[in-house]
């Protein structure tokens, strides 16, 4: 999925080692492209358990700029004797590709 080409709504999955019991998983949502903005430009997205066990989150590419972006998982989990712990996935580049450019038309006034 690295270097993937997306658009519309996309899923976003983390799949976990059945072994871990994870807690919470947070996506990293960037709002311009890397080009633009490095890493601080976005924000985090709680993801939604679902019954196979994943954690998931949809990201609506719509009204995105075309370009790079990274995003990465954000992994809590809780060991056998109840302490609680967190790591960061390595990031994951995916193209926003929008169907049709924006327009702009410009008019001039002559005096």
């Amino acid at each position: 999925m690295n270097g993937a080409a997306v658009s519309g709504a996309v899923d976003l999955v983390f799949t976990p080692n059945p072994a871990v019991n994870v807690a919470q998983v947070y996506f990293w949502m960037p709002s311009y492209p890397t080009s633009y903005c490095s890493w601080w430009c976005g924000g985090w997205t709680q993801a939604v358990k679902v019954a196979d066990g994943t954690w998931r989150f949809r990201w609506d590419t719509t009204n995105l700029l075309s370009g790079a972006y990274n995003t990465y998982a954000s992994v809590y989990w809780i060991d056998e004797l109840g302490a609680g712990h967190g790591r960061n996935t390595p990031a994951v580049t995916l193209t926003a590709k929008q169907a049709t450019s924006p327009s702009i038309s410009i008019r001039t006034m002559s005096p």
